[in-house]
């Protein structure tokens, strides 16, 4: 399921549809379950690096960074 929302992306972020892509971007996150999350966000970060999208990008990776250190910080590291 996240290969069609990858595609959607991708072909949007072809055409330069800059709010379009990120609006299926984050219709993408709360559609998939968190564990495709992980698929999704690496296209999403390199669309964000493509465009001069300062406030954006800030809100992208704040919202990535949030998600990844919750995901480490609920790790178990006892041996």
């Amino acid at each position: 399921m996240p290969r069609i929302w990858l595609d959607n992306c991708e072909f949007l972020m072809s055409q330069g549809l800059i709010t379009r892509t990120r609006r299926t971007f984050d219709r993408a996150l709360r559609a998939l379950p968190i564990t495709q999350h992980p698929r999704i966000w690496p296209l999403y970060i390199k669309f964000v690096r493509m465009y001069d999208l300062k406030e954006t990008a800030v809100r992208v990776y704040r919202r990535y960074l949030k998600v990844r250190w919750h995901r480490i910080g609920s790790l178990d590291f006892r041996v």
